[in-house]
């Protein structure tokens, strides 16, 4: 309780603070507006990481090199689906290092025996329908907003402040087609125009097997990759390969490929657009059908300029998830996914997950430049050309503006015809 001395210092000190004036350049706001909703403030965006992982030895390393490599790891939250052999693999639950993350609710991880796994597919459903929800309930108790996802694998390396880096690429982005739409899309969340997400296959970094030490590869300017369409493959979907952007790009082009192990965009893409189902044991293709859906759903791939990650893809050093299945089982199972992609490629409805209703099949043909039934593609795809772009994209691409100086860059004079093999 305050004495009578202490409340007459009080009044005191109050009489002298209001007799002094406030700056002409101070200005004391009455109320806030109703428009201006009171919410997290913009600089606590966070990110959502998804990582499949069977019995990678690289996870723990992966996810420390994320934080270590981040401007701001407070705001990363990490879905980790660990396929392992308990005890013997490494596991996020288990590192000293990951330890307090744990248990202050960033890092959530669904650990499923290694001989209970069905494949890249299976695990990314998980994250997204079950980690994804925990860690949106976490964050709002530590005041951050997930607006973002990333997925990545088990095995990848960081650019220094990638999470800025990727941010504000995808913003400048979102500002780029909000004006191209005349003010009515192109944030990125597919209830405009134009959403979109960031995608590619990532640079390869060396790995010494003998120290078992990772480096970077230097890649010049730092520049991205895009993709290529190559030929196809059993199911019916295209095989790419990486081609990197020429020394002139400067902004976000679009993208005739998807790869899981780099997609970056809204959170709500994922949530209404969840990984695909009911395909056990599929490697190849999948992704082909995920950018399928992704795409009739409003949401378009497109490349960023900038090197955020790079990973490998020798898989000599890991276990595969095929690996505990006899040779005959995973044949079974691997031909009746690939059916179920082949005929969600061909626009009929399956189990693994419904098409959208803002753009068509046909129109995902006529982006990608392949026909799914004559199993053809076009000289364009095979030069990693989309449908979409101009002119600019060319020159963002392959720094050259003529169409006929790209197609002899890349040695394609013809439409190469492959026929699909049928089940």
């Amino acid at each position: 309780m305050a004495t009578p001395s202490k409340r007459r210092k009080l009044k005191e000190l109050l009489a002298r603070a209001s007799s002094i004036p406030l700056p002409v350049s101070i200005s004391v706001p009455i109320s806030i507006p109703i428009s201006i909703p009171i919410s997290i403030p913009l600089n606590q965006v966070g990110i959502f990481i998804s990582i499949p992982s069977y019995r990678d030895p690289q996870i723990v390393e992966t996810v420390e090199d994320c934080l270590k490599r981040a401007k701001y790891p407070d705001r990363l939250f990490f879905g980790i689906c660990e396929q392992n052999v308990q005890g013997k693999d490494p596991s996020c639950l288990f590192s000293r290092s990951l330890e307090q993350r744990v248990k202050d609710h960033y890092i959530f991880v669904d650990s499923i025996p290694f001989n209970e796994a069905r494949g890249p597919c299976y695990a990314r459903e998980r994250i997204e329908t079950i980690l994804l929800p925990l860690a949106k309930a976490a964050s709002k108790d530590k005041q951050v907003e997930i607006k973002y996802m990333l997925c990545i694998d088990a095995h990848t390396l960081f650019y220094n402040n990638w999470d800025e880096i990727i941010e504000r690429e995808f913003e400048a982005e979102s500002k780029r087609e909000l004006e191209k739409s005349g003010g009515g899309g192109g944030d990125g969340t597919g209830e405009e125009k134009n959403g979109f997400y960031f995608t590619g296959y990532p640079p390869q970094y060396t790995h010494n097997k003998f120290t078992n030490r990772r480096s970077w590869r230097n890649c010049a300017n730092n520049r991205n990759v895009f993709m290529r369409c190559t030929r196809f493959i059993g199911n019916g979907s295209p095989l790419f390969v990486n081609h990197h952007l020429s020394s002139s790009s400067t902004r976000p082009t679009y993208c005739v490929g998807m790869s899981a192990g780099f997609i970056f965009g809204r959170v709500e893409m994922f949530e209404t657009v969840p990984y695909l189902k009911n395909v056990p044991f599929s490697f190849l293709g999948e992704e082909t059908a995920m950018m399928l859906r992704y795409f009739t759903h409003g949401y378009i791939p497109k490349t960023c300029p900038w090197q955020v990650v790079q990973t490998t893809y020798n898989r000599s050093s890991r276990p595969s998830f095929l690996s505990h299945q006899t040779r005959i089982q995973k044949n079974i199972i691997r031909t009746q996914s690939n059916q179920k992609i082949r005929d969600l490629l061909l626009g009929k409805e399956t189990d693994i997950g419904k098409l959208g209703d803002k753009k068509s099949v046909q129109e995902f043909e006529k982006y990608m430049g392949i026909d799914f039934k004559k199993g053809t593609m076009s000289v364009l795809a095979q030069c990693g050309i989309s449908g979409y772009d101009t002119n600019d994209d060319l020159v963002i691409k392959y720094g050259l503006k003529d169409l006929q100086s790209v197609l002899r860059h890349c040695k394609i004079t013809r439409e190469k015809q492959r026929p699909l093999i049928t089940f």
